[in-house]
């Protein structure tokens, strides 16, 4: 055998690996990051369903009382950060607007450049109606909160949209 044959065998082989070693570092990067997270639930207030070309999705906004804080800083900021403070098992943390630096020190912190990824969560089309009537409802009554898995550079995830403790979507 040749030296020219062998190269179209590990010109196939290196086609047929990358596309699997991609596939799994898309798998795997993400899972990562949920094992290294704190799970955080944020209240949410307002919703607004959605049918486009991307999907069925819930938009909200964020419930976030701030405290009073000496930084002021906009969202867009990648040196801003909130700083999550726990308060009970079942109470939404208090939140203040720091610097990324000082807000190491609290419990968590959440970019604040990252907070409009956190306003969308898709819903499967066969329980998009049902999320839709438990959401609407839930809007009456504060019901409605939102779980995050944020790691410790700050980087948050969705988890799951739940309303009165059951998850939107199981």
């Amino acid at each position: 055998m040749n030296p020219q044959a062998k190269w179209p065998r590990w010109g196939v082989i290196a086609c047929v690996a990358l596309p699997v070693l991609g596939l799994l570092f898309g798998i795997v990067r993400p899972e990562l990051q949920l094992a290294r997270s704190e799970e955080w639930v944020l209240s949410v207030r307002g919703y607004d369903p959605r049918d486009l070309l991307r999907g069925r999705y819930i938009e909200y906004r964020l419930d976030l009382k701030e405290a009073p804080s000496s930084h002021s800083c906009p969202d867009e900021d990648p040196e801003c950060c909130l700083c999550l403070t726990r308060v009970s098992a079942q109470a939404p943390p208090q939140v203040r607007r720091e610097s990324c630096a000082m807000a190491r020190a609290c419990d968590g912190l959440l970019r604040t450049d990252s907070l409009s990824s956190l306003q969308r969560f898709y819903v499967p089309e066969a329980h998009a109606a049902e999320a839709e009537r438990r959401l609407r409802d839930a809007a009456d009554r504060d019901g409605a909160r939102l779980v995050i898995a944020v790691d410790p550079s700050g980087a948050p995830q969705v988890k799951n949209l739940t309303i009165d403790g059951v998850p939107l979507v199981r």
